[in-house]
């Protein structure tokens, strides 16, 4: 039978074992301390870090927010006061000497600049072109930086020397050199806008045909080509006031009361045109065209409404009404009313894109020629029956039939 000597209970043996375990993982730290310390230990924890920053970070925060190391950081303070503003202060005292030193050093490369700007010069330009990418990041992030302050700036020159700047501007409009490059930079700047806003073009257009379509119906002159400036609108109500309010001589004020006479004579003196019974016969014939062309339209949109094109409008309007019951919207007040809108706006579409406008172009231009011509010749001779060329009375008889009439026209 074995003897257990004292030593070897459980209790001593992984008493032992322990402490044992210990030694080894107190000579490892060591170890591991030693190596990080050597030139391969520091690069590998630099390339560490810098792989996993945001991880490192994260660990340092933790580390800074436990209690413990709260505390410690407390009791190292208030132990070590004293050595701790000492420290600040060599520091502190350290960077003015830096910078003191900096501030020297840019003196005297000032002073050699100002004595001989052409290396320095040299050398920025080679850096520059050797750099192109970190160039063009500083002047961004300049432009960022300062773009608030610039921008106030450049309001408050403008505002102090605006005369200056128009005057400029103009300058560099008028020479000939400049006037191809602003034409093709205007080009290019609509060619990029209307790709950017197709739709939002599209109905510009739009909206500008059916101006002058407008424009040409009632006979009115085109938009002059040149607008004037506020320099020339000035000049011009300068020039104005001076000529209705200087004082004239007799000689003067008979020149004007001739021409003024001449003008009235003028417009009074008889002329080869219609009389006023041709005039209302041609009027009576652009009744006509308008009428015909009304109950064409009226026939095209019934042969509409009666076809297959109608019956899905209508079950669309149908459906549409459904829906918008259906998601809490009001529905149409008129269902009938909507299927009719709905057609009229898709045989419009289809006269302008040019379906059935063969049908209606010959009533079309008869109708805008006689309505035009028309309107003119009724003006004058109701102008000549009034005592003088001036006249601001209201139109009336066929010039106001022809004004009132939607689309020409109406039968008195």
């Amino acid at each position: 039978m074995n003897a257990t000597q004292p030593g070897d209970a459980p209790e001593e043996r992984s008493q032992d074992g322990e402490e044992e375990r210990e030694v080894a993982r107190a000579r490892h730290r060591a170890a591991s301390a030693r190596w990080r310390r050597t030139p391969a230990g520091k690069a590998w924890r630099v390339r560490y870090d810098a792989e996993h920053r945001e991880k490192r970070a994260e660990q340092r925060r933790e580390y800074k927010q436990r209690p413990e190391v709260i505390e410690r950081e407390a009791r190292y303070r208030a132990e070590h006061r004293e050595e701790i503003l000492a420290q600040k202060r060599e520091a502190e005292r350290r960077r003015q000497a830096r910078l003191a030193a900096r501030e020297r050093a840019n003196a005297k490369k000032r002073e050699r600049y100002r004595a001989d700007p052409d290396p320095a010069k040299a050398k920025m330009r080679a850096w520059a072109e050797a750099h192109p990418d970190r160039v063009q990041q500083f002047k961004a992030t300049s432009r960022e930086r300062n773009r608030e302050a610039r921008n106030a700036r450049e309001r408050e020159q403008y505002a102090a020397e605006r005369e200056k700047f128009l005057n400029y501007q103009r300058d560099y409009r008028a020479r000939a050199e400049n006037k191809e490059r602003i034409a093709a930079q205007k080009r290019e700047s609509e060619r990029r806008r209307r790709a950017a806003d197709r739709e939002g073009y599209n109905a510009y257009q739009r909206e500008y045909r059916a101006r002058e379509k407008r424009r040409r119906e009632l006979g009115l002159p085109p938009r002059p080509a040149h607008r004037s400036t506020s320099a020339e609108i000035a000049t011009n109500e300068v020039a104005a006031f001076e000529f209705f309010t200087a004082r004239r001589k007799a000689a003067q004020r008979r020149e004007l009361c001739r021409e003024g006479l001449e003008v009235h004579r003028a417009a009074t003196a008889p002329r080869s045109e219609p009389s006023r019974e041709a005039a209302l016969r041609e009027a009576a014939d652009l009744v006509a065209a308008a009428e015909e062309r009304a109950r064409r339209e009226e026939a095209r949109f019934a042969a509409f409404m009666t076809g297959e094109e109608g019956a899905t409008l209508r079950e669309e309007v149908e459906m549409d009404n459904a829906a918008r019951t259906y998601f809490g919207k009001a529905p149409y007040p008129d269902l009938h009313a909507e299927v009719r809108r709905r057609a009229k706006a898709a045989l419009a579409g289809d006269l302008e894109s040019g379906e059935g406008r063969g049908l209606a172009a010959g009533a079309d231009e008869q109708a805008q020629r006689l309505r035009a011509e028309r309107v003119r010749r009724l003006e004058e001779q109701e102008r000549r029956a009034a005592t003088g060329p001036l006249t601001s009375q209201p139109a009336s008889g066929p010039v106001r039939a022809l004004r009132n009439h939607p689309k020409g026209p109406a039968v008195t």
